[in-house]
């Protein structure tokens, strides 16, 4: 038997249904898996209801369950980790400068 896993996306209501997934999502939970696909949405919804996000619903949000056969990365949980912020700007320019300047010798 397939198990199938069940992705809960929380999107704000300025966006479209078909719209909704993993990068325009306020929140993506991984929900457990299930053995069929009506299984997945009815435990998905269960799961949902006893979260934490549960109350914020229907104040500007709205739930989106994707349920699939394939292998779901944990990565794909929502907040992913922060990352390594980006060389300031000056410093970006300083480097662009030197790699002209030794372009040009």
């Amino acid at each position: 038997m397939h198990m199938v896993s069940a992705i809960v996306f929380i999107c704000s209501t300025t966006v479209a249904p078909a719209d909704c997934q993993a990068d325009t999502a306020l929140h993506v939970l991984l929900a457990p898996k299930a053995t069929g696909y009506s299984l997945c949405g009815l435990q998905s919804q269960a799961y949902l209801a006893s979260s934490a996000l549960a109350p914020q619903l229907g104040d500007g949000r709205y739930p989106k369950i994707a349920c699939t056969r394939r292998h779901v990365d944990a990565t794909l949980a929502w907040p992913q980790p922060p990352q390594s912020p980006s060389a300031p700007a000056d410093v970006a320019v300083d480097q662009e400068n030197a790699s002209r300047d030794q372009q040009t010798r």
